[in-house]
Order: structure tokens, then C-alpha cells, then sequence
């Protein structure tokens, strides 16, 4: 794979890595215990989550249709977040998905870049499948991957009112002509981009946000590509696919912000 881009001081606050599988309805409070009990060194905390919804991308997002959401029928067990002290990695499980997270929680925490995560998620996922076999319950059928990058920009870098958004997006224009309306006080800006592999979509949105603890205002910045291997979705098809995913989640970062903010995080030649 040719070289991608790359930048000193990348905005990037979390990184997910994701498998979604049909539900395992055998699995119970209890086995999450058990597995809590099996990674507890060095995931010692634990939080319990509202469980996110089945979501499977469609072929065609056409208007009418978006992303097929499916509702469990059972007794809804808890998304279970297991952590290490400090919060940078993190493991999420419900009935349906498996999820390894690197997050920033401190100012000197540095993204330990995607060969570190996606290497932590096989381990992981690979492990939590042992599990379940030991403990008698079905193999995860896959049928999809996400791969999530998150990235703030807080006011003050490269940007102070929304109509700036100019200065770090490159195809976010704001006022190209004069008018009646002032500039806007919220934005939200998606897009969307189908792999030409047919493996999934890329989908782009920035929102404006408030970042605790100062609740300081910010540019979220998330590009997440979702879709499933072409083929069964063994260990390598499913490397490959979180592979290639990465490959447009940069360049489509390097595509969508402007040569400022290029400077601003230091791009590398």
C-alpha cells in the first residue's frame, strides 16, 4: 500500500474498532462476569451502557432508506464497558457486538497509532471468542465491521465562529455570496462515500460539541467506515477489511480539511 498521509499532531481523540454479529441470546450477566474475571488485570474497571442497536449498512442509502436498525426482542442485557485505570483502552460487550477503544483522556496522552490498535483488537477479539467457546456458547457470526476515528478541534485552532469551518474543512463554504442571514449558530455537516470494493460506505459528519470538564466548545470531527468483508468474514478478511477501512478514513481526512489545517497538524511531506 503506497504511503498515507500522515501528521505530527493529529486531532484524533478515539479510535473504535468494532465487530457486530447476530445476537448471542445464550449470553447472560453471569458470562460477562466471568469475562470481567478473565481480563480483570489490567481492565479493572467496569461500567455498565445502554446497548446500541443492531445496525447493518444497506447497498443503497438512497433518501428513502438509510442504514437498516433492528430491535432485540428479549430482555435487553446491558453494553458492559470494561476499562483499564486510566481510561485509554477500553472493551466493550453486548449481545451482538464486540468493541476495542483507544481513547484520549489527558492532555499528554499520544495516539499509539492504528498497528497498536488494530493489533490490541485481535488480541481481544480473539480471546473473548475463546471465552465463549469455553463457556459453551455460540461462535459470533459477523455480519459487520466498524472501524471509527473521532477527532476534536477545539474553537481557537483554525477556527473561532462556525462560518469559519472554511479554514478547516475544505468543501464547507459559508456565505459565498452576501445575504440576509447572519452566520450560523450550530452546524451539523455529514457526508457519506460507498467503497468501490462494495465492502461499506464511509460516512463523515462534524458537529459542534462542549468538551468537559471546562465545557470548552469544539469542532467534532468523526469519519467512520461500515460495511462487512466480502466473502466469509474469517480473522484475515476481517483484518484486511479494518485495513482498507483505515485507508480511506485518512485519506478522506486528508482530503476533507484545508492545507491550513494541514500546517496547523503538522502534515508530513
Amino acid at each position: 500500500m503506497p504511503d498515507l498521509p500522515d501528521y505530527e499532531n493529529p486531532p484524533v481523540v478515539e479510535v473504535a474498532a468494532c465487530v457486530q454479529f447476530a445476537p448471542i441470546k445464550e449470553l447472560a450477566g453471569a458470562h460477562l462476569g466471568a469475562y470481567w474475571a478473565r481480563i480483570r488485570a489490567p481492565f479493572s474497571r467496569v461500567q455498565e451502557q445502554s446497548p446500541m442497536a443492531h445496525v447493518v449498512e444497506p447497498e443503497d442509502l438512497s433518501p428513502a432508506r438509510g442504514p437498516q436498525v433492528e430491535f432485540a426482542h428479549e430482555l435487553p442485557l446491558p453494553r458492559t464497558w470494561f476499562s483499564i485505570p486510566n481510561g485509554t483502552e477500553l472493551i466493550q460487550v453486548q449481545r451482538d457486538r464486540f468493541v476495542y477503544n483507544w481513547r484520549k483522556q489527558a492532555k499528554e496522552d499520544v495516539y499509539p497509532r492504528f498497528a497498536y490498535v488494530q493489533g490490541k483488537f485481535r488480541e481481544h477479539w480473539s480471546d473473548f471468542r475463546a471465552f465463549l467457546t469455553e463457556e459453551d456458547l455460540p461462535e459470533p457470526t459477523v455480519d459487520q465491521c466498524e472501524l471509527t476515528y473521532v477527532n476534536l478541534i477545539p474553537k481557537g485552532e483554525g477556527w473561532k465562529v462556525m462560518g469559519d469551518w472554511e479554514n478547516v474543512f475544505s468543501t464547507f463554504v459559508w456565505g459565498s455570496r452576501p445575504g440576509f442571514l447572519p452566520l450560523p449558530e450550530r452546524v451539523t455537516w455529514k457526508l457519506s462515500f460507498k467503497l468501490p470494493t462494495g465492502e461499506g460506505r464511509l460516512h463523515v459528519s462534524a458537529e459542534p460539541v462542549f468538551v468537559p470538564p471546562e465545557n470548552n466548545l469544539a469542532a467534532r470531527f468523526t469519519l467512520t467506515v461500515r460495511g462487512v468483508p466480502q466473502g466469509e468474514p474469517d480473522d484475515d478478511r476481517i483484518s484486511n477489511w479494518f485495513t482498507t477501512a483505515r485507508e480511506w478514513i485518512v485519506r478522506g481526512f486528508a482530503d476533507l480539511v484545508t492545507e491550513r489545517a494541514d500546517k496547523l497538524w503538522g502534515r508530513k511531506a
